[in-house]
Order: structure tokens, then C-alpha cells, then sequence
């Protein structure tokens, strides 16, 4: 009965609160375009005015930078390609400007040598959704899926798996839009310098981009601009200059991203020395205090752990023979950070905690290792021209992705998902000449050679081959249907262990030659299997896009 009493009088308080929620929800809820008084004269320009001045400081958005200095920040909208971006990147590469192109899910899909290009050369790559929706009236989850793909597609294509700014589409937010991407790890960017550039249909000439831009300047503008604007391309060049000309520096929004004010936030998460978190608690307390928003918190702690964890380092062999010793990882400790989160959202004040850590060991330590590197269970040699450099170069890579890895009893081993996507930002290379008859896919061109050389050690080995597929046309570099042929998103070899003891690959690539082979402890109970040797030759090659 105590418990019914208790459980009724709670109900009770909810029910008399619950117009106070719905009246905060609402609030949270009410879209707002952003816009602004803009600077005339080197005037700060202002959003005093503009009815959310208060909900941008309260989720740590950026509008302006720092005042005190003569510096700027340009940034870039990348919603679709119109034939200036290559442009714009040649002038900033000449000028040595650093900028923020702000990016779609379409932009990265249809433009990815642009993407990589931004990544080369020193620029950030920012969010800006993937459909490029009203962020204001879509739902956490949906923001956190719009957001993640962007993030996602740009690390594989480009190799930045950082993305720490963004800025909503069309300029439109809410109180809760701000605290959903704040809690996923974003920074909101918006702008103080900025005209209507962005109509196609509409451009002034090159003359007038210049005059509307450097017309606004002002100490610590965050400068928007539309890289499909003929007129922009254009004018780029003498705007720097003249901003430079006026005193001014151009800086990276990384640069801008300082320690947090307790303006803004009210607890800080620190890890190594640097801010991972700023936290603002009122975006975590329901009005029925003690009551939390757990998805919130839930969301929170997902982002501090993502920030914070260090992948362990499995032993290998190293280039000399030599054991390379294993290292220890590290991930969040999820329940006394949670424990931490809860003790401050119950107290006042302010606080900087640093993120409490628990150690990942490694899966493969030394030990092991040396036990693995008694028995060859199987082994395969293919050659290769080695005068044709990139290609060499990702055979090497692919080689060096697969070496030491263990496979243990009962596992499967996926070279698709050892050696990952094959993109610039790992190191591969574009290959203008393949083997004759090989499957070309742009970057990474040449890994089927390893693939197919392991595929060989493996079957002599007797290991079970669960997939793999062969060229359509046959390959030189093995003998006719020995070969597997892989591809990112595409075809995969796949075998698995089914012996008693884990089994370790070997990888190497050098002078012309692959060489793999499978190894396993001296109790490995195994059957090998006959597989013919391939010759000595250098197979024969043509140029990528022969038929």
C-alpha cells in the first residue's frame, strides 16, 4: 500500500507539472531562421535584435569570432556542384588560405575528387546533413542519422573520420536542434559576413562579390559563402588581398574552437589536456527535478566514448623478425562517467572533470604470437612489375593490412573488412595501369593480386573457404580460376579457421614479389591441400580504361 501511496503522489506531481513541459517543450521546439544586423564601417555586426542570441550562447554556437584580433574565418557551402569549387581551391591554394567547406551527402556522393581534394590540402570538411532538411522539425534520431552519414561518407571517401562543425541547413535551428548536435559532438557555425550568392540565376558580376564582402569586414567574421556563384570564384582572389591589405589574417575554425566559457556551459569533460565536452545542464534536466533526460545523457555518453577511445594494438611481427609487443587500449568508463553526470545535474556550480578511462587489452598479445610461428600450414608467391609504382604501392599497403593478423578457432577472416575502404586518405593510389584482365577500381587498383595470392596460401593450407569470387576475365598473375578477386562494397574473400589452434598470416611485398603464407602452433591438427605453384613471370599490363 505504501508503495501504491507513493507511486500516486508522484503521479500526482506529474500531472501539475506537466503544462510547465509541454510550455518548455514548445519553447525548445520554435524554429528560427538566422539572420543579423551586418557590420558597415568595421562595426561588430549584432544579433541583439534577433530573438536567440540567448539560445546560441546557451549551446556554445559560433557566430563571430574572437573581436580582439584582426582575424577571419571563410567558410564555404557545398550543397551541389556548379563548376567552381576546383576554382575556389586553386585560388586559396595560391593564397595559402585555410577555410571550412561545409558539405551535403549529395555533394559527397556526386564531387568525392573535390572532397578528397579539400581533406589534401589542409582544409576541414564540415557537416551540412545529409538530405539537407528543416533540422528544426525532424526528430533526434533523425538529426543523429543525417548527420552520421555525411560524417561517414566523407571518412571513407576522404580519410578525415574528425568532424566537429556544423551548420543547418538553410540557417534554420531550434533550442532543440542546438542541443541534439551539440550532444553528438558538433559545434554550430554560422556567419556575420554574408549576401544572397547563392542564386545562380541571379549573379552581379565579380565586382560585386568583392564589394559586398569587403564591405562587412570586421575584426573575428565568420565569412559565408556558396561555391556555386560564378561571381565568388571570381572575386576570391582580390578579397583576400584586400583583407590582407586592411591588416587582416585568415585563420582555421580549429583555431577558433577555444576552452569553453562557463558562459556557455557549466561543466567541462576534459581528456589528455583538451576539451572533449562543454555541458550546459539545463539541456539535461526535465522540469520535474530530480527527473533527467536519459536519451539525452545516453547520447552524451556514446559521443564522450567515441572521443575517448584508443584502439588497442595487437603484437605482430615486425620487418626483422622481431615480436612487436601488444599495447593496451582505453575506452570511457561509462558508469563512473555516468556516475559523475548524475552527482553534478543534482548540485550547483561549476566543475571540469576529467573523462574516467578503463583499459581495452589487446586481443593478440606476444606470447601468442610466438607460439603461431612454429608450423607452415601453407604458403603462395605471385610477382609483379615493380617499375609500376602505384600499384606497387598499394600491393604493399594491402600486403602490410593483413600481416599478423590472427584468426582464431571458430573465426572468419573478411579481407574486405581487415584491409578497409580503399581511399587516398589511407594511402592508396590511383593506378593508370593494371594487370590484363583485372577488375580496375579506380583507387587501391592491384590488391586483387593480394587477395589472390592469400586465397592460394589458404587453400594449400586446407582452411575452409566460405567466399570468393573470380575476374571475368582470367588474370596472369595466377593461374587460370586460382584467383579471388575483392572490391570495397563489391565482391569479399572470406575463410574460416576450423581448425584447433588460431592460425596467423603472413604478408609481404617487395622487389616484384607477394608472398603470403599461414602459420599455427605445432599441435595444429590439418589437412593442406595440392595447389599448383605459379611461374616466374611478370605479368603482362595495359592501360586502365583498355577494353
Amino acid at each position: 500500500m505504501k508503495r501504491i501511496a507513493v507511486g500516486l503522489a508522484l503521479f500526482a506531481v506529474f500531472l501539475l507539472v506537466l503544462p510547465q513541459m509541454q510550455t518548455e517543450i514548445g519553447a525548445q521546439d520554435r524554429s528560427y531562421h538566422f539572420g543579423f544586423k551586418k557590420s558597415r564601417n568595421g562595426a561588430l555586426p549584432s544579433i541583439d535584435e534577433e530573438g536567440f542570441k540567448a539560445i546560441i550562447q546557451k549551446h556554445g554556437a559560433i557566430f563571430l569570432g574572437g573581436t580582439a584580433n584582426k582575424e577571419l574565418y571563410l567558410t564555404f557551402d557545398n550543397g551541389y556542384e556548379n563548376g567552381y569549387t576546383a576554382r575556389v581551391l586553386d585560388v586559396l591554394k595560391e593564397k595559402q588560405v585555410p577555410a571550412a567547406f561545409f558539405v551535403t551527402g549529395h555533394y559527397v556522393k556526386d564531387q568525392p575528387e573535390l572532397v578528397r581534394r579539400m581533406v589534401r590540402e589542409g582544409h576541414l570538411v564540415g557537416n551540412h546533413s545529409w538530405s539537407h532538411p528543416d533540422m528544426s522539425q525532424i526528430s533526434e534520431s533523425k538529426i543523429k542519422d543525417e548527420l552520421d552519414r555525411v560524417k561517414q561518407q566523407v571518412a571513407d571517401v576522404a580519410g578525415q573520420s574528425d568532424m566537429r562543425f556544423m551548420r543547418p541547413p538553410r540557417g534554420i535551428f531550434s533550442d532543440r536542434m542546438l542541443a541534439a548536435s551539440r550532444s553528438f559532438g558538433y559545434t554550430n557555425v554560422f556567419w556575420s559576413v554574408a549576401y544572397k550568392d547563392w542564386d545562380v540565376h541571379d549573379q552581379k558580376g565579380g565586382e560585386y562579390a568583392y564589394r559586398m564582402v569587403t564591405s562587412q569586414l570586421h575584426p573575428g567574421a565568420v565569412i559565408l559563402l556558396h561555391t556555386v556563384s560564378k561571381d565568388n570564384a571570381d572575386a576570391l582572389g582580390r578579397i583576400i588581398d584586400e583583407a590582407r591589405g586592411r591588416g587582416y589574417a585568415f585563420r582555421s575554425l580549429d583555431q577558433l574552437r577555444t576552452k569553453p566559457t562557463m558562459a556557455n556551459a557549466d561543466l567541462v569533460v576534459m581528456h589528455q589536456g583538451k576539451t572533449i565536452a562543454s555541458i550546459d545542464s539545463s539541456a539535461y534536466r526535465l522540469p520535474v527535478f530530480p527527473l533527467i533526460r536519459q536519451d539525452r545523457l545516453d547520447r552524451l555518453l556514446e559521443d564522450l566514448d567515441r572521443q575517448v577511445y584508443q584502439e588497442p594494438r595487437n603484437a605482430k611481427i615486425g620487418g626483422r623478425g622481431e615480436i612487436v609487443p601488444e599495447q593496451s587500449g582505453y575506452k570511457l568508463d561509462r558508469q563512473q562517467m555516468a556516475d559523475q553526470l548524475f552527482v553534478y545535474l543534482h548540485e550547483t556550480g561549476t566543475a571540469y572533470i576529467e573523462a574516467p578511462v578503463a583499459a581495452v587489452h589487446a586481443k593478440v598479445d606476444g606470447e601468442l604470437i610466438g607460439q603461431l610461428r612454429d608450423k607452415r600450414l601453407g604458403h603462395y608467391y605471385t610477382y609483379y612489375n615493380a617499375g609500376n609504382r602505384d600499384r606497387s604501392h598499394n600491393i604493399d599497403l594491402a600486403a602490410r593490412a593483413i600481416d599478423s593478423t590472427v584468426v582464431f578457432p571458430g573465426e572468419t577472416f573478411s579481407f574486405n573488412r581487415v584491409v578497409g575502404m580503399r581511399t587516398v586518405g589511407k594511402g592508396y593510389r590511383r593506378a593508370p595501369v593494371i594487370v590484363k584482365g583485372e577488375l580496375s577500381e579506380g583507387v587501391g587498383g592491384g590488391i586483387c593480386q593480394v587477395s589472390s595470392t592469400l586465397f592460394n596460401a589458404v587453400d594449400r593450407a586446407g582452411l575452409a573457404i566460405v567466399e570468393r569470387y573470380s575476374h571475368s576475365r582470367e588474370v596472369p598473375y595466377v593461374l587460370p580460376g586460382r584467383d579471388a578477386t575483392v572490391s570495397w562494397g563489391g565482391p569479399d574473400f572470406v575463410f574460416q579457421n576450423r581448425y584447433n589452434q588460431p592460425v596467423l598470416i603472413r604478408a609481404h611485398a617487395a622487389g616484384g614479389r607477394v608472398f603470403t603464407a599461414v602459420y599455427s602452433s605445432d599441435v595444429v591438427e590439418y589437412s593442406p591441400r595440392g595447389v599448383p605453384e605459379m611461374f616466374k613471370r611478370v605479368p603482362q599490363e595495359i592501360p586502365a580504361h583498355s577494353p
